[in-house]
């Protein structure tokens, strides 16, 4: 098992939704794999973590990805 601290750097779901310019119902509705806006690479919380967390790398490699998509279409 991993310890949140192993995770490097992290961002709460606050500045997360404030990065993607996402509501935080949004962002659940996102990570819902029922929901039909569900996103399987959005970035999830560091697991075993209380509060929602996330690996600032993740986030990074997630904007990184989406920017790419962007600049190909």
């Amino acid at each position: 098992m991993r310890f949140p601290d192993d995770f490097g750097p992290r961002i709460s779901l606050k500045q997360l939704c404030e990065i993607l310019d996402i509501g935080r119902s949004t962002y659940y509705t996102y990570i819902d794999p029922l929901h039909k806006s569900y996103k399987p690479d959005i970035p999830k919380r560091i697991p075993y973590y209380a509060n929602n967390k996330f690996c600032t790398l993740t986030v990074q490699n997630y904007l990184h990805k989406t920017s790419e998509l962007v600049a190909k279409s």
